[in-house]
């Protein structure tokens, strides 16, 4: 169950994840960490910018 409600992995693993349900219709994802410092917290936040991260 936790793999189809949460993604977790590296960057490039959760942009592959996201990237995979737009495909399968998925038209809105909502990006909210549980990170467990506040530099985690920031990188992930940075990997989803516009600049970071675009669909195909």
């Amino acid at each position: 169950m936790i793999d189809e409600i949460a993604i977790i992995g590296t960057e490039d693993e959760i942009r592959s994840r996201i990237q995979a349900d737009a495909d399968g219709g998925v038209h809105t994802h909502i990006i909210a960490p549980m990170a467990a410092t506040a530099e985690d917290l920031e990188r992930t936040y940075n990997a989803f910018t516009a600049a970071n991260f675009q669909f195909d």
